[in-house]
């Protein structure tokens, strides 16, 4: 039996250039620890899961092994590769420290990481982060905030992007985390 193929033809605003009918997402392929590193977090298990909307979400259990002070330094390393089939051919894209006391913003809800604070259980709403097990639940990335950082970058579009975060207090390390993912544009039902 012959499927039946569905063609969706997306009308254009008038009064933007906007196109109706169409989202932008990010899809996560993965998120782990990165190997054989320790440091005073670690991932107890992880998954990637795809909700029936379209959206990846990222769910975990991870152990603060100490009580840990805060946050004051994240470094990002940034890989950028011709598409997720492709991820054996990455190429070193840029580096991204980030050097701030994000204890002090820890509950603002328009940083770039507030989607990630909002989905930690139980709440963690204050600094130091007490010892013990958290939860992830359907954690999702803003594409606005991504947005805000590459401002004029139309290349995030066009490729698949691995990353490695590692997270310090001033020289203690804590955490080094493997990611990947695309920003995609999705039919939405909006």
């Amino acid at each position: 039996m012959a499927s039946k193929r569905r063609f969706v033809f997306y009308q254009k605003k008038q009064e933007t250039s906007e196109v109706v009918g169409r989202k932008k997402k990010i899809m996560i392929r993965e998120f782990r620890s990165c190997p054989n590193v320790n440091g005073g977090m670690r991932i107890l298990s992880t998954s990637v899961d795809m909700t029936t909307g379209g959206t990846t979400v990222v769910n975990a259990q991870f152990e603060l092994i100490e009580d840990i002070k805060g946050v004051n330094n994240v470094l990002v390393d940034v890989h950028k590769c011709p598409s997720y089939a492709e991820i054996d051919k990455c190429e070193f894209f840029m580096r991204m420290p980030m050097r701030r006391n994000y204890c002090a913003n820890i509950a603002d809800p328009n940083q770039f990481y507030s989607r990630v604070n909002k989905a930690i259980h139980p709440p963690i709403t204050k600094c130091p982060f007490k010892k013990g097990i958290y939860r992830l639940v359907n954690v999702t990335m803003d594409v606005d905030k991504i947005e805000e950082f590459v401002v004029d970058m139309p290349i995030i579009y066009t490729h698949y992007w691995t990353f490695q975060f590692r997270l310090y207090y001033d020289k203690y390390f804590i955490f080094c985390g493997i990611g990947g993912g695309e920003i995609v544009t999705i039919r939405s039902r909006e």
